[in-house]
C-alpha cells in the first residue's frame, strides 16, 4: 500500500490541486451573502451536503479552472448550471464512498499519512528534501492548519484505498483476451484508388446567380466587427509596489515576528527495514516480529550491510529498492519519529512496532536546526512588507481612483496623475464581440467582458467619455477611453467574391466525385470486370492501420470477405474527395502472441475495472438513498 500511495501521481495531484487554490478571487465575504449556509443542496443518507460547503467546493472548481486555462478561461462557459450539478454529483459520490470506507473499516495509518505528506513536490525545498518551512509557509498562506490539510489528505488516501479494492477484483481472462488479440492481428491486403474533388475541377461551373445567393444567405460571414482602439490605466498592488518604501526598523521587527519562518528544524535521515503485519491475527503478527528481530540481528552484527538487507527483506518496496532510504524526516509524535530522535548518527534502533508493522530504523545523517539570519533574508521580508503596504494603499485608493475617472471623464490624466500611472494605448482593435474572434493574449484587460461592454457603451463612444473603473481581476482596477471607433459593416460583394467561387466549387467538386466513386463500387459489387488502375497496394490490421483513415479502416474491416476480391468505398470528410478500396487477400497470423494477448488482456481488465467502479458508486447511491434539491443549487451566488 505504502509503495501504492508514493507512485500514485493522480493522489499528489489532488493533493496539490486542494491546497494550492487562491482564494481571494470572488471574495469570501461576497461569496456568502445573501445564502442560507445550512440549507442541503443534496442529502446522502442521513448526512447532508449543505450550500455552504457547495459554494466553497465550487469556487475552488472554478478558480481551478481559471489558474489552468489561464487566457482561454471564460466564466460563462464555467459556471453553467449543466456543470454545477455535475460538481455536485462528484461531492455526493465522494460522500458515499467516505461513508461506506467507515463502513468497512478502512483507516489511513499515521505514519502512511506522514510519509504521503512529506513525498509531496510542493513541500520540498531546493534540494529535493521535505521543508516544514515550506510546508508551514504553504498553508498558512492559504488560511488552513495543519490538522484541516491532513484530514483532507486522509480522506482522499481512503477513497483511493477504496476505489482500489473495488476496481482490483476486475479480471479479463486469458483465453477471451487471446480471442480478442487473434482478432486485432487479421490482417487485410488492399489496393486504393481516390477521386479528389480537384480532378473534376473543369466540370464544375459556378454561376453569378450561385455566388450572390450564398452571399445574401451568409452574409454574417463576411462581417467586419465594431472595433474600438482605445488608452487605458492600471491601479494594482503590482502598479504600487515599486512606489513603496520600506524602513530598517520595520523590517527588523518583521524578521523578530516571524523568526520561525525562516528557520528550519531539525530532520534526520533515515533508513528502514520493514516487515508488514497489517490484517494479520496475532500468530502471524508473532512470527512477523520473530523474523524482524532476526533481520535487526544481522543489521546490527554488520550495519554496512544494512541496506543489502533492506534490499532483501524490508516489504515497503519503494524503499526497499533504495537500500530502505525514506530520506529526511521531521520531529513528531508518532512511535516511528520518537524512536528516530532517541538514535545516535549510524546506530541500529530497537524493533518499533507501528500500524504497517515492525521496523528496523538505521540513523544515517543529521541536519540541525538552522536560522536564517536577517541579511539572507532581507529580501524577501522587504519584497512582502512592500506588497503589504500596496494591498494597504490599494484598498484606500480604489474608491478614490473610481471616483476619478468618473467625475472628470473627459481625460485619464488626472487619475494617472494622481496615481503616478502610466497612461498606456493598446496596441491592437478591440472587437465589441472580441471573445470568441481574438485570444485573450491580444486582449489583455479588456478580456474582461464588463470593461469591454463599458468601453462599448453610449457615453464612452459618441462622447469620448471615461468608462468606469472595472476589477478585471483580483485587486486589479483598469478605467480606459476610446481614442478611434470603427462601426461594423458588411464586406462588398465584390471584395469577397473569389473566395465564394472557390468554395462553392470546391463543394460541387466533392460531390461529382462522391458520385462517381459510388458509381464506380455500384459495379464493381455487381460483379463487372474491374479495368480501374489501382494503387498504394498495403497490408492493414485493426492495431495497425495508421495508413488508411479510421472510417476507413472500419469499413475495410467490416466488409464481407467470403468472396475476394470485396470492395468497399466511402466519402472522405472535410471535401476530401471518395475512396475506393480493393480488398484481396486476407491472413491470419499463426499461433499466439503471448506478450500481445498479456498486453490486450491487462488493457481490457482495467477497462472492465473502470466500468465496475462506475456500477459500484451508482450501487452507493442506492444504498445511502441521495436526494438532491435542484432548487437551491439553481441559485448562484452574487460574483
Amino acid at each position: 500500500m505504502l509503495e501504492l500511495i508514493r507512485n500514485n501521481r493522480k493522489l499528489v495531484q489532488l493533493l496539490l490541486a486542494m491546497l494550492f487554490i487562491p482564494f481571494a478571487f470572488f471574495g469570501v465575504d461576497a461569496y456568502f451573502s445573501n445564502f442560507n449556509r445550512n440549507i442541503a443542496v443534496a442529502t446522502v443518507g442521513s448526512s447532508k451536503i449543505t450550500h455552504r460547503e457547495f459554494q466553497e467546493s465550487w469556487k475552488d472548481f472554478v478558480q481551478n479552472k481559471q489558474r489552468s486555462m489561464g487566457e482561454n478561461f471564460r466564466r460563462e462557459e464555467v459556471d453553467t448550471l449543466e456543470n454545477r450539478f455535475a460538481h455536485l454529483n462528484g461531492l455526493i459520490n465522494q460522500r458515499a464512498m467516505m461513508m461506506d470506507a467507515e463502513r468497512r473499516h478502512l483507516q489511513v495509518s499515521d505514519a502512511l499519512l506522514r510519509q504521503t505528506v512529506m513525498q509531496i513536490p510542493a513541500f520540498q525545498g531546493d534540494d529535493g528534501k521535505f521543508s516544514a518551512e515550506r510546508y508551514q509557509s504553504a498553508l498558512r498562506n492559504q488560511n488552513m492548519t495543519i490538522p484541516q490539510f491532513e484530514q483532507q489528505v486522509r480522506e482522499s488516501m481512503t477513497i483511493q484505498m477504496l476505489l482500489q479494492l473495488v476496481g482490483d477484483t476486475s479480471v479479463v481472462s486469458s483465453s477471451a483476451a487471446g480471442m480478442m488479440a487473434r482478432i486485432q492481428a487479421e490482417e487485410r491486403r488492399v489496393a486504393e484508388i481516390r477521386l479528389l474533388p480537384e480532378q473534376f475541377n473543369n466540370a464544375v461551373r459556378i454561376s453569378e446567380d450561385a455566388v450572390r445567393k450564398y452571399y445574401e444567405e451568409n452574409r454574417k460571414a463576411f462581417e467586419v466587427p465594431e472595433e474600438v482602439r482605445a488608452e487605458y490605466v492600471v491601479l494594482s498592488v503590482d502598479s504600487l509596489i515599486p512606489k513603496m518604501e520600506v524602513g530598517e526598523a520595520a523590517v527588523q521587527n518583521w524578521y523578530e515576528q516571524h523568526k520561525s519562518v525562516y528557520s528550519a528544524p531539525e530532520t534526520r535521515r533515515v533508513s528502514h527495514i520493514m516487515i508488514g503485519t497489517a490484517g494479520m491475527d496475532a500468530q502471524k503478527k508473532e512470527e512477523a516480529k520473530k523474523k524482524a528481530e532476526g533481520i535487526r540481528a544481522k543489521a546490527a552484527q554488520d550495519p554496512s550491510k544494512f541496506a543489502d538487507l533492506a534490499r532483501e527483506y524490508s516489504q515497503d518496496t519503494a524503499s526497499a529498492a533504495k537500500g530502505g532510504d525514506l530520506g529526511f524526516l521531521g520531529r513528531e509524535s508518532g512511535s516511528f519519529e520518537t524512536a528516530v530522535f532517541q538514535l545516535q548518527e549510524g546506530e541500529i534502533s530497537q524493533l518499533v512496532e507501528t500500524d504497517s508493522g515492525f521496523h528496523v530504523i538505521r540513523l544515517t545523517g543529521i541536519q540541525h536546526e538552522k536560522q536564517s539570519p536577517l541579511s539572507e533574508v532581507r529580501p524577501r521580508i522587504e519584497a512582502e512588507l512592500k506588497r503589504q503596504a500596496a494591498e494597504k494603499m490599494l484598498a484606500e485608493s480604489a474608491e478614490d481612483f473610481q471616483n476619478i475617472v468618473y467625475e472628470q471623464p473627459d481625460s485619464l490624466e488626472p487619475a494617472a496623475s494622481r496615481f503616478k500611472l502610466a497612461i498606456q494605448k493598446w496596441p491592437r482593435p478591440i472587437a465589441r464581440n472580441a471573445a470568441p474572434l481574438q485570444p485573450a493574449a491580444q486582449l489583455g484587460p479588456f478580456a474582461n467582458e464588463q470593461l469591454r461592454s463599458e468601453l462599448f457603451s453610449v457615453p464612452a463612444l459618441e462622447n469620448k467619455l471615461n468608462t468606469k473603473a472595472v476589477e478585471v481581476s483580483p485587486k486589479t482596477f483598469v478605467a480606459a477611453r476610446v481614442l478611434e471607433h470603427t462601426p461594423a459593416s458588411v464586406k462588398p460583394l465584390e471584395s469577397v467574391k473569389a473566395d465564394i467561387e472557390a468554395r462553392l466549387r470546391a463543394q460541387e467538386a466533392a460531390v461529382l466525385a462522391r458520385k462517381d466513386g459510388e458509381e464506380k463500387l455500384a459495379r464493381l459489387q455487381k460483379g463487372e470486370k474491374d479495368s480501374l488502375d489501382w494503387a498504394l497496394v498495403k497490408n492493414l490490421s485493426r492495431l495497425q492501420g495508421k495508413q488508411v483513415p479510421q472510417a476507413a479502416l472500419r469499413a475495410i474491416f467490416k466488409a464481407n470477405v467470403q468472396q475476394l476480391p470485396a470492395y468497399v468505398g466511402l466519402e472522405y470528410p472535410n471535401n476530401g474527395g471518395y475512396a475506393l478500396f480493393k480488398i484481396m487477400q486476407v491472413t491470419q497470423p499463426e499461433g499466439n502472441n503471448e506478450a500481445a494477448t498479456k498486453l490486450l488482456q491487462k488493457g481490457y481488465t482495467e477497462e472492465t475495472g473502470q466500468q465496475e467502479l462506475v456500477a459500484f458508486i451508482e450501487s452507493l447511491r442506492k444504498r445511502y438513498k441521495v436526494e438532491i434539491h435542484p432548487k437551491e443549487l439553481q441559485e448562484k451566488s452574487p460574483e
